[in-house]
């Protein structure tokens, strides 16, 4: 690959940015990839390299923050009360860089994740309706993560997977609980790593987690010696595993 060429395609926007720190800091997103994104930054503010933090972006690039703080309520506590309005998203990323953009300060994001009841709305912002299937190097916590620990839920490496077809869900699948699933992906994991996926199906746009574990990173014969994750469902999650699938398919998939 080139030194300048993108591993991803980038998208260029101008959009407003909230970050949910006390210091109320404004910003800009200004493109776009499917794994991150660039912001313009207000001069003087200080993120370390590699720091994870949250911050509210606004798509429809109109609506812009009016109300910020009330009273004994900081910025954070005021974004978890409020729930996220039509066009707002909020987002985890961690710092990956940093450099200048017509001549302002702007920081590298990859992103980490996306709260729950946002994560469609930045997928279909993102990815458009023709494109193939996408794979997201972030996830999705739902409310079984609600059952972890902080510290546990890092535990996981977190992907997403948009498709299609409704066939090429179903082909994602495993035919027992105990088979491989594949994560074509060039996210290299050893074996052991615990992984989780979000599925999106591509009619309902409902959202399935599947929780497994790395078996063997490299090529599968099988879909033109494509690279990925082979993986296979984590064994406290194999006894829900069937329902779940059928539940998210609304058909028979897996006897049960």
């Amino acid at each position: 690959m080139k030194k300048n060429q993108r591993k991803y395609e980038r998208y260029a926007i101008n959009i407003p940015v909230l970050f949910m720190d006390d210091a109320k800091t404004n910003g800009r997103m200004i493109n776009v990839s499917r794994n991150g994104c660039l912001l313009v930054v207000d001069a003087g503010t200080q993120i370390p390299l590699r720091k994870e933090f949250s911050f509210q972006v606004f798509l429809d690039g109109k609506t812009y923050p009016t109300e910020r703080t009330s009273p004994g309520i900081n910025v954070k506590d005021l974004s978890r009360l409020k729930p996220s309005g039509l066009h707002e998203v909020r987002i985890t990323g961690q710092v990956m860089r940093f450099t200048i953009h017509e001549g302002k300060e702007a920081i590298g994001i990859q992103i980490i994740k996306i709260e729950k009841e946002d994560f469609m709305k930045w997928i279909n912002f993102v990815v458009k309706k023709q494109n193939e299937q996408e794979v997201f190097n972030f996830g999705v916590f739902d409310d079984v993560d609600l059952k972890y620990q902080k510290q546990e839920r890092r535990k996981y490496q977190r992907f997403t997977i948009r498709f299609k077809t409704s066939e090429g869900l179903i082909k994602f699948f495993p035919s027992t609980e105990q088979e491989a699933f594949f994560i074509p992906t060039d996210v290299q994991r050893t074996q052991g790593t615990r992984i989780a996926v979000s599925l999106i199906h591509p009619e309902s746009q409902d959202v399935l987690q599947v929780f497994g574990q790395v078996i063997s990173f490299g090529p599968d014969p099988k879909r033109n010696n494509k690279t990925g994750l082979f993986c296979r469902i984590e064994e406290k999650h194999t006894e829900s595993f069937k329902y779940d699938v059928n539940n998210f398919l609304k058909m028979k998939l897996y006897v049960i």
